[in-house]
C-alpha cells in the first residue's frame, strides 16, 4: 500500500494542489469559494432542504445558563422532545439564526461572480413554511 501512495504522490495523473489558470472548471462549496472570484458562477439546487439545508438542531444543545440540554425524551415519557429544549430553541431563536448563517452564505456564493451567474433549482415552492425559499426572495 505505502509502494502504491508513493507511486501516487509523484504521479502527474493525480493532483494535490488546485490548478489554476484559463480553461479550468472549480466544483467548490460555498465556504472553500469565500474570499474568491470567478467569471462565471453556477449556484446549483437553490432550494429548500438543499440550500438553505433544513434545521436539523443535534441530540444535545449546551446553554452556560441551563446547561447540556437534550432533545428527546428516553424511558416513560410521553412527549418525544423535552421541554426544557423546545423552550431553549425557542428563545434563541436556534432555526432563525441557522437560517440567517444560510441566507449570508447563499449571499456570499451570489457575489462570487464577476460576469454571469446562473441559479438553478427544482420542485414546487414550499412557500417557506419550513425553510426559507431564497429564490423567492430575490425576486
Amino acid at each position: 500500500m505505502l509502494a502504491d501512495a508513493e507511486r501516487r504522490a509523484t504521479s502527474d495523473l493525480e493532483a494535490c494542489s488546485p490548478l489554476e489558470g484559463d480553461g479550468f472548471v472549480h466544483l467548490l462549496d460555498v465556504e472553500s469559494a469565500r474570499g474568491r472570484a470567478f467569471d462565471h458562477v453556477i449556484v446549483a439546487n437553490a432550494r429548500a432542504g438543499a440550500f438553505p439545508r433544513w434545521y436539523a438542531p443535534d441530540a444535545f444543545l449546551f446553554s452556560p445558563k441551563l446547561g447540556i440540554v437534550p432533545k428527546d425524551n428516553v424511558g416513560d415519557a410521553k412527549a418525544s422532545r423535552t421541554a426544557k429544549f423546545t423552550y431553549y430553541v425557542h428563545r434563541v431563536k436556534a432555526r432563525e439564526r441557522y437560517n440567517a448563517q444560510e441566507r449570508r452564505a447563499f449571499n456570499d456564493a451570489l457575489h462570487r461572480a464577476k460576469e454571469s451567474l446562473f441559479v438553478t433549482a427544482w420542485g414546487r415552492a414550499t412557500r417557506g413554511m419550513s425553510a426559507p425559499e431564497f429564490l423567492e426572495e430575490l425576486r
